[in-house]
């Protein structure tokens, strides 16, 4: 395990990772049989992803290397794509909910400054209710916010 995280780090922000990586994906077959490997095994295929961000790795290139050498690859694939796209539908919606909140906002009480957009962007949707609520009466945008209101 401590070598195939080892050669992940090394390779990460290089451009071999992508001819390296039937070596690592190699090094986790026999990890990946253990309930402890496979989410080893999750972990860093959601970090080798990252790299598919950035331009050393594309994502058809990761699930190919990881069909081709992990056997069941290509479900682990699936199910870490599921993972993220529910984590988006998730964001998507907080966004979409905070948007009328940040409309309100702005109508009342001007352009939002950037601690009440980075508030606005990390919050649950039952406080972005309550936040909406309070919108209505309060005399000032940090009466808004206000904790244990």
């Amino acid at each position: 395990m401590l070598h195939t995280a080892l050669l992940t780090l090394k390779y990460i922000f290089r451009d071999e990772l992508r001819d390296r990586l039937p070596e690592i994906l190699g090094l986790l077959r026999d990890l990946a049989q253990s309930s402890n490997g496979l989410g080893y095994v999750r972990t860093l295929l959601r970090y080798l992803a990252q790299a598919a961000s950035i331009d050393r790795l594309s994502g058809d290139e990761l699930r190919q290397a990881v069909t081709q050498t992990l056997s069941g690859g290509g479900e682990l694939m699936l199910t870490i794509a599921e993972q993220w796209e529910q984590q988006a539908m998730e964001k998507g919606i907080v966004k979409g909910e905070a948007r009328p909140l940040t409309q309100l906002l702005t109508w009342r009480f001007g352009p939002p400054p950037v601690w009440v957009e980075t508030k606005l962007a990390q919050a649950e949707p039952a406080l972005l209710e309550a936040w909406a609520k309070r919108v209505l009466d309060a005399r000032t945008l940090d009466a808004v916010f206000v904790e244990g209101s």
